[in-house]
């Protein structure tokens, strides 16, 4: 190799990824394996319009010590193809505001933008690019070049000659590059199938669109010496280039914002001084010596790792906003730490709980702090524009989320075109549900799709394999925010996000994490919206003024309604899963909800950990520890790991491994599926070892290796569980004492949550609240709380009603509450003006029966809009009596609710149908509770449907009657058999086996038969439910 290399030197200093969107038909990662293999001295990335696959590259170069040079392509003038590559940190940082103005104005680049000594150019010849030579030369100097392509399509003749007589004329130098956008020839059908895709074509029909060959891979020096025989020279000029071009991504220093912080403080003074606040405010004039010993030791490594801005930028956040009056709570990992704890940026006391600081932050770790934080979700914008406003837009940011092909799209995407029917594609991707591609048989496809060639089958799945994890554009991150302390631009380029006001880097939190930059994760929780709703309608209603801090701490009746499961609406615990649960472990205290939170996870019976634990606590099951030392560790869940933290504890303290030892173990464990087991095998044969030499049997140490393999399947960290915990002990607080303020704080924060309007509503009305409909002039645009018990429906409620106009009818009747509808309708024109009363918003109001008031139903209300003629002004007189129309029967009336504003109060839809059901031997949840029947036949209308990814293909279903829930487990041969009704019918008769004790407070019915009660073309087989996996 290293005669071939210097006999046949060459760098490529035109490639393009994948990260050329729909263009470039490799991995970043393909591109520089295979640029080393076949013995490149280097290869310059030069992504369109951004450096979006840089760090990718820059970390498989560095795994085989190859030169990855940074560049981009872009469109000088608006339409002829540059490269621009950068010299040194100088030029990368011009490459990067180049970019960043590119995005930023969406104008053309000008020769004038190009101001920078430290770029090189490298330009494809155009006749049209003639008249710029000049002006880019005097600019450029020797750091212009015309590049040299062969790509056999015809046209190289023309392109040569050209290039000929622009470089004699201008004195320019030249290169060679095959612009290679795949690292094999092979891949050029899936960048014809790209291209057809961003065209939006099919492969019949896409033409010129699609490249003439195959020739734009990685070829060898080899190759591209004998390519360009008649001039070595333009292969040898690519030398001269890379040997200038000497920067790489780790000369980048990231540096956080400290501009801020108090003169003649450092921030380390500053921090510690917060610290000694917080000590004094958490735990009094005498803290504990834990408390001090933990804060010492987290202080020393936070200044030895340099991270005491990143504390301080994130506990500015969390001030402002509580000075704005947000909740907040931060979570994940941060609650390990008893600085974050102090600094009042999470709520979680870690010395309490004996939590893992180690979890959080450790000197082997070799990466930065990751601190998560809530806000409430409406008001989390607030947020995020502070940041903008302190820091500028150039010095904040938020990261990107790269939006990749995943197996829906890609087989619906790559189906396009193949020109294969909807049909077939449906059917493919029902077939591959929950399943591998690479793990399926080609026979199974054409079995489903007999009228298409198994050979096109073939190339359309082998082409959907590749595309899968292709980037497709980048999107915005749910919240990470980058912050620097100089202009975050010449670090990364920045461009406009899809939504307004907003702004992106180039790269994803993996390249950030990469290249050690810090990120702040400002995160939108509707659950603390409606706790902060809450809030303010038990202080208007009942006096009592709540924070997060004050409510009643290990109230028995709390705990109570969690043991009965009586949870809907509650954060965390309201799931299917999390109801089951309830009852059986029985939650007591804080501690047992944060196991209640983590034990209920995909996969504890694969860990073997629920039932045991349950047993252990239950005291129907001995148990002791084999190692002294693992009795601290595990004493607190009966011997069972239930927590991430413990199993690194289990690795520190029982076989020495270091923090950062232990926190490689975490980090294999969670990603062993998806990577696969070989790290952890290795990690774990490293326990193994340990723990024998440390005089452990070699059976034992075996034993707590496969717990851990065990452990892997659905560890949780124990600090998340915590933060968790906190919102959902509130919320079950507020359903216990507050119902009425916790259902409206729920209803005003939606959309949120796990349940529809319907089934809180009804979960409320059946414990005694008096929910009443929407009706003016007593409706508001919220929902709102009209006494005690009592719950008024707001017009937010109305489907397709503006907010606007909404609220403009709240003012209406503030200012005038006695109107009658003619004087409504002229008082609401007048406040809409300008803008002109929209009569289709009317006739939502009426469909509503918001017009009661008036004495006018439903009909009624409809026959005076139609009169009206709103946009001349024009009001006809009130009839003296309206038409003999037709009253509504009753399940009219329900499915006129349910269309209007999602639920009715007149009855539940089951309700209308319990004489016929009890007829038939259906019974109703409660009748289920109380029967020592074994088989039974229910009913009720579909509010959850989940099949989880451990389940085997078991199908759970949760029916809602109007006297509570009923939980049917469908095994896969039922769902099967019954698939069609079960996914398209919301209302349904099921009968089976009761799998729940007499008295249970949650029913459970395994199903073997399914039956619609409902016709198929039933408006109300649309009732809102929640499916998920």
């Amino acid at each position: 190799m290293a005669a071939l290399i210097e006999k046949h030197p060459f760098v490529e200093l035109c490639a393009k990824s994948n990260f050329s969107f729909l263009e470039g038909a490799s991995h970043p990662e393909e591109m520089v394996r295979q640029a080393q293999a076949l013995g490149y001295l280097g290869l310059a990335l030069t992504d369109s319009n951004g450096v979006y696959g840089l760090p990718k590259a820059h970390v498989a170069a560095k795994e085989l010590n190859f030169p990855v040079i940074c560049g981009a392509e872009i469109l000088l003038e608006g339409k002829f193809p540059a490269y621009l590559l950068a010299k040194n940190r100088e030029g990368y940082g011009d490459l990067c505001e180049t970019l960043t103005q590119l995005h930023a104005t969406e104008a053309t680049l000008t020769c004038k933008h190009l101001d920078s000594p430290h770029l090189f150019l490298l330009l494809p010849p155009t006749p049209e690019i003639a008249p710029l030579l000049p002006g880019l030369k005097e600019h450029f100097e020797e750091r212009i070049f015309l590049v040299a392509h062969r790509f056999m399509d015809g046209r190289d003749r023309d392109r040569l000659e050209l290039l000929d007589r622009l470089s004699h004329k201008h004195a320019l130098h030249c290169i060679a590059s095959n612009a290679p956008l795949f690292h094999l020839r092979e891949r050029k059908i899936l960048q014809d199938v790209l291209r057809s895709i961003q065209h939006r074509t099919t492969l019949n029909n896409a033409g010129f669109k699609l490249l003439a060959n195959s020739e734009r891979h990685l070829k060898s020096p080899e190759a591209l010496y004998k390519l360009f025989s008649d001039h070595p020279e333009w292969l040898e000029n690519t030398l001269r280039i890379a040997e200038n071009c000497h920067f790489s991504l780790d000369e980048i220093r990231y540096h956080y914002p400290t501009e801020w912080i108090p003169e003649g403080e450092t921030t380390m003074s500053y921090l510690s001084k917060l610290t000694e606040k917080g000590i004094e405010k958490r735990y009094g004039r005498s803290s504990p010596p834990a408390v001090r010993q933990q804060v010492d030791k987290e202080l020393k490594l936070i200044e030895e790792l340099g991270y005491a801005d990143y504390f301080l930028t994130t506990w500015d956040i969390v001030r402002f906003a509580r000075s704005q009056g947000i909740l907040c709570q931060g979570r994940g990992s941060a609650a390990n730490s008893i600085v974050c704890y102090l600094l009042e940026i999470t709520s979680i006391d870690p010395i309490r709980l004996d939590l893992l600081f180690e979890r959080f932050l450790s000197r082997e770790r070799n990466e930065p702090p990751d601190i998560d934080i809530d806000f409430e979700h409406e008001r989390r914008e607030e947020v995020i524009q502070y940041l903008y406003s302190r820091y500028g837009r150039d010095r904040a940011a938020i990261t990107a989320e790269v939006i990749c092909f995943r197996r829906k799209s890609a087989l619906r995407e790559v189906a396009k075109v193949f020109e294969i029917p909807l049909e077939s594609v449906e059917k493919f991707l029902h077939l591959s549900h929950r399943r591998s591609l690479s793990e399926m048989h080609l026979e199974q496809f054409v079995e489903l799709a007999p009228e298409l060639q198994p050979k096109t089958i073939a190339l359309y799945l082998e082409i959907v394999r590749l595309i899968r994890g292709f980037p497709r554009h980048i999107g915005t991150h749910v919240g990470g925010f980058v912050l620097t302390h100089d202009k975050l631009s010449r670090n990364v380029p920045i461009e406009k996000a899809a939504m307004p006001e907003r702004t992106i880097v180039q790269w994803d939190k993996n390249d950030l994490d990469a290249l050690g930059f810090v990120r702040v994760d400002i995160l939108g929780l509707g659950m603390l919206t409606a706790i902060r709703k809450s809030f303010e309608y038990t202080e208007q209603i009942y006096g009592k003024k709540y924070t997060l801090s004050n409510i009643p701490a290990e109230d028995p009746k709390v705990y109570d309604k969690m043991c009965l499961a009586d949870t809907v609406g509650v954060f965390q615990i309201e799931s299917r899963a999390q109801m089951s649960m309830l009852p059986r472990l029985k939650p007591r205290n804080f501690f047992d909800l944060v196991v209640q939170i983590s034990i209920v996870r995909p996969g504890p019976i694969q860990g073997e950990m629920v039932h045991p634990y349950l047993q252990r606590r239950a005291g129907e099951e001995r148990f002791d520890f084999p190692l002294p030392e693992l009795k601290r560790i595990l004493e607190k869940t009966y011997g069972v790991p239930i927590f991430q933290e413990q199993v690194m504890a289990m690795a520190m303290v029982v076989a020495d491994f270091s923090a950062g030892e232990a926190d490689n173990l975490r980090r294999a464990m969670g990603t062993w599926k998806r990577e696969g087991g070989e790290k952890l095998a290795r990690i774990a044969a490293h326990l193994e070892e340990r723990l024998i030499s440390k005089g452990v049997k070699p059976d034992f140490a075996k034993q707590i290796v496969n717990q851990i393999k065990g452990f892997a399947e659905y560890g949780f960290p124990e600090s998340h569980a915590a933060s968790f915990a906190i919102l959902a002990y509130v919320s079950v607080y507020l359903k216990t004492y507050y119902q009425d303020c916790f259902l409206t704080g729920l209803l005003n924060s939606r959309p949120m949550g796990f349940y529809s309007s319907h089934t809180l509503i009804y979960d409320a009305k059946r414990q005694g609240i008096d929910v009443r409909g929407v009706e003016l002039p007593f409706s508001t645009w919220d929902n709102r709380v009209e006494s005690p018990g009592v719950v008024r429906l707001g017009l937010r409620e109305i489907r397709g009603l503006s907010k606007s106009t909404g609220l403009a009818i709240e003012a209406v009747f503030h200012n005038n509450p006695h109107l009658n509808f003619h004087g409504f309708i002229a008082a609401l024109r007048d406040s809409l003006y300008p803008r002109p009363l929209i009569k289709r918003e009317l006739f939502l109001l009426a469909f509503s029966g918001a017009f009661k008031t008036f004495g006018m139903n439903r009909r009624e209300a409809i026959w005076e809009i139609q009169a009206l003629r709103v946009e001349e002004e024009l009001f006809l007189p009130e009839p003296e009596s309206y038409p003999d129309l037709p009253k509504e029967s009753s399940w009219e009336r329900i499915r006129y609710d349910y269309e209007s504003h999602g639920v009715s109060l007149y009855a539940h839809p089951m309700s209308y149908f319990r004489k016929y059901l009890m007829a038939n031997l259906y019974m109703d949840s409660k009748s289920l509770q109380q029967t020592s029947k074994k088989y039974v036949r229910t009913s009720g209308v579909v509010i959850c449907r989940q099949m989880p990814s451990t389940a085997s293909g078991v199908l759970f279903i949760t029916l809602e009657d109007e006297f509570g829930f009923v939980n049917l487990v469908l095994w896969k041969r039922v769902y099967e058999q019954f698939r069609d009704i079960i996914l398209t019918h919301s209302f349904l008769l099921v009968e089976g086996k009761l799998d729940s004790p007499k008295n249970a407070r949650v029913i459970h019915l395994i199903v073997d038969k399914v039956t619609p009660l409902l016709t198929p073309d039933d408006p109300l087989q649309q009732f809102p439910s929640h499916d998920f996996h």
